[in-house]
Order: structure tokens, then sequence, then C-alpha cells
């Protein structure tokens, strides 16, 4: 009996985040810097896009009409709102792996030292690029170096980390929290400072 009521209320709740998700979806497809659409706007380009109407996609209408400015815009805005929902839900999950990882409901990317590492990481890499252009003109620094040097800064910070707090081949819970602490204050420490 109480399983039967925990699991009608997870259900019940799994059905209201849906609900609110797909709401905030809309809503993000709606509003945009181009303009608001109306909600029967926003579905009905969206259903042109998924290939559930065929109004405006044909291969004679113009990128100009009213439906394939619409179609332009939902396009764009779909993809924006798809790619917020899924960051935001990698986010939460890696939250919420740390927090049970150290079964501290307070936990964050900083006890291990992720944060310090990928500062660190990004810091570098744009040291590089922009400060001392050692990869001058041949690469775009935004495109995809600076995430990936601070991806790596972050994996070889944690695996800093992992490595110094593990003893015997055991790693203890407050042994890696005391060590990723540690390690994030020195890599913290080794960002470049600006001036005043």
């Amino acid at each position: 009996m109480i399983q039967r009521r925990g699991t009608r209320s997870l259900a019940l709740l799994l059905g209201i985040g849906s609900l609110l998700l797909l709401a905030i979806l809309l809503g993000s497809v709606c509003v945009g810097a181009t303009g608001t659409l109306s909600p029967s706007a926003a579905l009905g380009g969206i259903a042109r896009m998924a290939g559930l109407s065929s109004e405006g996609m044909g291969e004679a209408a113009p990128l100009a009409s009213e439906a394939g400015r619409l179609q332009l815009i939902v396009e764009l805005r779909v993809w924006r709102a798809l790619t917020a929902a899924g960051v935001g839900a990698a986010l939460g999950l890696s939250g919420g792996l740390i927090q049970g990882l150290f079964r501290n409901a307070l936990a964050s990317p900083s006890l291990l030292g992720v944060s310090g590492g990928a500062a660190l990481g990004a810091a570098l890499a744009i040291a590089a690029i922009g400060g001392y252009g050692i990869l001058d003109r041949e690469f775009s620094p935004g495109a995809l170096f600076v995430p990936l040097c601070s991806f790596v800064g972050a994996l070889a910070t944690v695996s800093l980390v992992a490595y110094l707090s593990t003893s015997g081949g055991r790693t203890s819970v407050p042994t890696l929290l005391l060590v990723g602490i540690a390690v994030n204050m020195c890599v913290a420490g080794r960002l470049p400072r600006s001036s005043p």
C-alpha cells in the first residue's frame, strides 16, 4: 500500500514536471529577439518543422514569405530551447551525482576541483590564443579550443584529486573532500589576476 502511494505520487510529480517543461519550451519558442509569436504560430511552425504539416514548406515557397519567415524563426528558436533544456538536464544530473557521492545536499563541483581546473584551463587557452598569439589566426579561439582546454583542465584536476586521495586502492569520502578543497585552492591560486 505504501509503495503504491509512492509510485502514484512519483508519477504525478513526473507528469506535472513534464507538462511544466513543455510549457516553458513553448514559451521559449514564442519569445525571441525578433519579436513574439503566438502559441498557435509557434506550434504550426513546429509541426512544419517535424514534417506534420506541409503548408509553406514546398519547393516553390519563397523564404521571404510569411510561412518561410516563421519557419526560419521557429527552427532557430526550437534548437535554442532544446539546447537550453539539455544543458539544464546535464547540469542537474551532474549536481545530483556529486551530492549523492558526498551524501550532502550542499555539495558543489568546487569540492572536487572541477571549477578551478576548468577555469585554469580556459584561462591558459585564452592567454595562449589572445595574449601570446601562439595560435595566431589559424584557429578560431571561440569555436573549440577554449572549451576543450577547460574540459581537459577540469578532468586533469579531478584525476589529480582522485589519485591523491586514494590509499591502498580505497578512496574515503572525507579524504576526497579535503584533498579536493586543497587542490581547488592551489589551482585557483594559479589563475592570472587582472590589474585594476
